[in-house]
């Protein structure tokens, strides 16, 4: 038996039970679900993907090492070299 069969056969039941509207209204509201279904998973999609890019933010910032102002940075330098023009020189 294949689908149309099928879907005729319950039609004719439908029928004859005199149910049909109720089998529209049926038919509309899985569809509508359908819908609202596919709708719900992509914006859940999209929430997890924005999750996801969040968390990396996150842990991009944490993981972050610190940046060193420039005066500790020659401070450094001129402690181990001695003087900058040495620095310079390269």
């Amino acid at each position: 038996m294949n689908r149309l069969t099928a879907d005729k056969s319950v039609i004719d039941f439908w029928k004859q039970n005199k149910q049909l509207p109720l089998m529209k209204e049926l038919a509309f509201d899985t569809l509508n679900f359908r819908v609202r279904l596919k709708n719900l998973s992509w914006k859940l999609k999209e929430a997890h993907l924005f999750g996801l890019r969040k968390r990396k933010l996150r842990e991009a910032h944490l993981f972050e090492k610190p940046k060193r102002k420039l005066g500790s940075f020659f401070r450094i330098l001129g402690s181990r070299s001695g003087s900058l023009e040495a620095f310079s020189e390269f």
